[in-house]
């Protein structure tokens, strides 16, 4: 048996990327592919969000946002705000829910290195309580992945 690879993670209920990085990180070097309980209980300490910008003018929940406008899923719960910093920092406070872990930012679509490393710092600056990571997701539909883990 070799080592568990992101394959071998995809294929045995991951919902996304994001959590299938969190069950990587979780099981380390293990040589056997992890059994259903095992891959739960790390997916049960990651939450995540995708960040964009609407393709269309849409609704959900009460919440509206305008076509071009930056915008957050979080577990089919719709979000928005004025601009991009806002609606990140939004989200962070709504995954984190003021208890300290890991934020970790994938860029990709239109965002680049040096705007996630900026955001990454503001973020670490105003929340001494979590540990700010930022990687290249390079993800074309999403302009951030966001996931916090406790």
């Amino acid at each position: 048996v070799g080592a568990l690879t992101a394959k071998d993670v995809t294929v045995v209920p991951t919902r996304d990327i994001v959590h299938g990085l969190a069950v990587l990180l979780a099981l380390g070097s293990r040589e056997a592919v992890p059994d259903a309980a095992t891959i739960d209980m790390a997916i049960a300490g990651v939450v995540s969000a995708a960040v964009f910008f609407a393709g269309k003018d849409a609704s959900a929940g009460g919440v509206a946002v305008r076509a071009g406008a930056p915008a957050a899923m979080i577990d089919g719960r719709l979000i928005a705000a004025p601009t991009l910093a806002e609606l990140l920092f939004e989200v962070v406070r709504v995954l984190a829910a003021g208890a300290p872990g890991v934020v970790t930012l994938y860029y990709g679509g239109a965002q680049t290195e040096h705007d996630a490393q900026q955001f990454a710092a503001d973020l670490a600056g105003r929340n001494a309580e979590l540990d700010v990571e930022c990687c290249f997701g390079g993800q074309a539909d999403n302009e951030y992945w966001v996931s916090f883990e406790r």
